[in-house]
């Protein structure tokens, strides 16, 4: 699907498709990490684990897309269902974290060149799902772990 996207990124190249996660799997992920602070969703597609966030109690959201119409779509559902969260349209790799304590929630959005630059940026809990990449984590302590996803500690 990426390939058919406009998206103005020199890592559009190291992308993953996108695929919405499972509620459960989310659900189960997410028991382990508390629910204030911000939940930033890296590679928010078209906003599922936004809204899931939202259901779990999670009062600030913020959602990272390098893809224009996936950022789109993604503002379109939340704004359908009343969530307010905020849309950031940029390449991951150029996101300023907010300062504030916060859960970074990824769904292999991307990978290893990507993921690399990102991690030394990381601050609060991570969770994983698909952890295609966590020996890019390692050095993260471990939380819980699963074979479908690992949450991670802050450092």
């Amino acid at each position: 699907m990426l390939r058919r996207l406009r998206i103005p990124s020199p890592n559009k190249s190291v992308g993953v498709r996108y695929e919405p996660v499972d509620p459960v799997t989310f659900a189960q992920a997410i028991h382990y990490v508390p629910k204030t602070g911000t939940f930033v969703d890296l590679g928010c597609g078209k906003g599922r684990a936004l809204i899931l966030a939202n259901r779990a109690g999670f009062r600030k959201l913020i959602g990272v897309e390098f893809s224009p119409a996936l950022a789109a779509a993604s503002r379109r559902n939340l704004a359908a269902l009343g969530i307010e969260a905020k849309i950031v349209e940029c390449d991951a790799v150029n996101f300023v974290f907010p300062e504030e304590s916060c859960v970074i929630y990824m769904y292999n959005p991307f990978g290893r060149k990507v993921l690399q630059q990102i991690v030394p940026k990381l601050r609060g809990p991570v969770v994983y799902i698909n952890p295609v990449h966590k020996l890019e984590l390692s050095g993260l302590p471990i939380i819980h772990e699963d074979h479908a996803f690992v949450v991670y500690g802050s450092v």
